[in-house]
């Protein structure tokens, strides 16, 4: 079982950095790098403006709900596969050793992502919150051992049945961690620390059932690569990723009377498709909260003109989005209008967009005149952008 476990790991490794060449390529690298070039600086000014001998009411509760959020972040991944359930029965008593292995890395990468998360709120846990190094180390400790706790329910849950109800994943993913915040920074950080080593004691001495549930185990993992998938599948074509449509009709009054069928066709696509419609809300709202908390007009235009980038290259695939539609090579439709048509829903797209974000930068800087220069300058560069890059990348498709 132990060669079985390494062997699964090393094609699933190989797998995920095949996809995430194309998630980073040059252009989102570059692009990431900006925008954490931008956040990192929003949020060191932010410290700076924190005084340690200033009391801010409002700085634990954001901290708890900054660690609640981080604490449901990260998966563990048993890569277990339909078929296992019938070639892996035999084996059922040798899969401890192999589900032990998957607990074990579950451990160690759930853990890393709590100490970085940590890292980061370090300054404000001190500046805000008033903790001394001693104490911040201690929520550090609490924080993993509250996610220790969910790995290690998962894998009873792995054995025992009656612990897979929803009540559970609530207590322990939400009513608890609550419970430790609350007396950690209200009462006394010790407490917190207390409260989830013996969590993991009351865990460990939960009774084991001998027999996996196999239909768990294979449903969870299939929703942990699924959710992957769904995300590479934003940057290059997955196939373990089925297209699904959903007819929205309460959106039909944003779908103006085209004329020409291939416009009809990509604002449709755009409203029925989750990939493209959720894309390019998500990105839209991070811009909007990103401008609203940076006051620096040039700082502001590079994120702005990285998103609108962003975007625009991300909607660049729905132009073949109905290539393999069979009807559209059997109508008779004008080849030239397809491009036309798709550049200036793409066009107007990023301009909703330009709009939205020169909303948020003026409520950060509160200057009609730099606002107003930003917002020319992102629908310069969307035009340039559809009718610049975009166009070459539509003549070489």
């Amino acid at each position: 079982m132990n060669n079985l476990w390494k062997k699964r790991l090393n094609l699933y490794l190989k797998r995920m950095i095949k996809y995430y060449r194309y998630v980073f390529n040059d252009h989102f690298v570059i692009a990431l790098l900006f925008l954490l070039g931008g956040i990192s600086y929003t949020y060191s000014n932010f410290i700076k403006s924190l005084n340690v001998d200033l009391s801010y009411p409002w700085a634990k509760p954001v901290v708890i709900i900054v660690l609640l959020v981080m604490l449901q972040f990260g998966k563990v991944g048993t890569l277990i596969d339909e078929p296992d359930k019938v070639f892996l029965l035999p084996q059922e008593k040798g899969m401890r050793e192999y589900l032990m292995k998957a607990q074990k890395r579950a451990w160690v990468s759930n853990s890393v992502i709590q100490i970085v998360v940590w890292i980061v709120l370090l300054p404000f846990i001190y500046y805000g919150v008033h903790l001394n190094l001693l104490e911040s180390i201690i929520l550090l400790l609490s924080q993993v051992a509250l996610k220790i706790a969910q790995v290690n329910l998962f894998f009873i849950r792995a054995f025992e049945a009656k612990y897979q109800a929803g009540k559970y994943s609530l207590i322990l993913n939400y009513v608890v961690p609550l419970i430790v915040y609350m007396l950690g920074l209200y009462a006394s950080i010790y407490f917190a620390l207390g409260i989830t080593v013996g969590l993991i004691l009351y865990l460990k001495s939960l009774p084991k059932n001998k027999i996996i549930q196999w239909n768990y185990l294979i449903d969870v993992e299939k929703l942990r690569l699924m959710r992957k998938y769904s995300f590479f599948n934003l940057f290059t074509d997955v196939p373990q990723v089925k297209k699904k449509a959903k007819r929205r009709k309460y959106l039909d009054w944003l779908i103006p009377k085209f004329k020409n069928v291939y416009g009809y066709l990509f604002i449709r696509a755009i409203i029925r498709n989750g990939e493209y419609s959720g894309l390019y809300i998500r990105l839209t709202v991070i811009e909007f909260i990103v401008l609203l908390f940076i006051p620096k007009f040039w700082l502001s235009l590079v994120i702005g003109m990285l998103f609108i980038y962003l975007i625009g290259f991300q909607m660049l695939p729905l132009y073949k989005y109905f290539d393999d539609n069979v009807f559209v090579h059997l109508y008779p439709l004008e080849t030239n209008s397809k491009g036309k048509e798709f550049k200036s829903i793409l066009l107007a797209l990023l301009i909703i967009n330009a709009l939205i974000s020169a909303i948020a930068v003026y409520i950060a800087i509160q200057n009609i005149l730099l606002s107003g220069a930003f917002l020319a300058l992102v629908l310069v560069e969307s035009i340039l952008f559809v009718y610049g890059y975009a166009n070459l990348r539509l003549e070489k498709s």
